[in-house]
């Protein structure tokens, strides 16, 4: 497949400097290889637009590259490289190598890229095949996409709750009238009397004075 229009044109159209087709790729979102006819031979993986590898064929293989740069020990490497069908697959060296330093290992990835971009970039080119979604051999697209837990650490979800109706609320029941209180207040004296009432009766008069009595002698005046 060539690369036409926007982004590269044939062999009998004009020549096109090689960073005008990797910005037209990038703004694409392109995921595949882009392989210039250059001599060398170059090669830039992207994926979704963002380049990860780049690589010409006079280059050693990518693991033999990280060993170079210091980023990976060669125990390391025996340990963490999965071999199929004569090549290298790195997708899975930081899962079977944890004491890798991640970060540094990335780093050396990114710098080993950038120099090969950048000489393919200045180059004048005019023509570029491309291969979408044919990712780099070695695998190493895997270490920039989350990891996935597996096994017993994998975060377990609550199971979903049905949904259930909210009980309907009764009717409420009429007020009820307040029961009387009984009145125990004792009578008092000063109660008005009924008609059938008794009259209380007078008191006793004191008897008055006989009228023969004499009256009591008046006290002696002084002179």
């Amino acid at each position: 497949m060539t690369w036409r229009d926007d982004v590269a044109h044939t062999v009998d159209g004009p020549v096109r400097a090689g960073w005008e087709i990797l910005d037209a790729a990038r703004s694409i979102s392109f995921t595949g290889v882009i392989e210039f006819p250059l001599l060398p031979v170059t090669r830039v993986y992207l994926d979704r637009g963002r380049i990860y590898v780049a690589e010409r064929d006079d280059h050693p293989d990518l693991a033999d590259r990280l060993v170079a740069a210091g980023a990976v020990r060669p125990d390391d490497l025996a340990r963490g490289v999965i071999t199929i069908d004569g090549a290298d697959h790195l997708g899975r060296l930081f899962d079977r190598v944890p004491s890798l330093d991640r970060q540094r290992v990335l780093l050396a990835l990114e710098m080993l890229t950038e120099e090969t971009t950048a000489w393919a970039a200045a180059q004048s080119v005019s023509d570029a095949v491309s291969h979408p979604y044919r990712h780099h051999p070695s695998g190493v697209h895997l270490w920039y996409t989350a990891p996935v837990e597996t096994g017993p650490s994998r975060t377990a979800f609550p199971p979903p709750v049905a949904a259930t109706r909210p009980p309907r609320r009764s009717a409420p029941e009429p007020a009820r009238a307040p029961t009387p209180v009984p009145d125990h207040t004792p009578p008092t004296d000063d109660a008005e009397p009924t008609d059938d009432a008794e009259p209380a009766p007078a008191p006793d008069a004191e008897p008055a004075p006989a009228p023969d009595a004499e009256p009591a002698p008046a006290p002696d005046a002084e002179p």
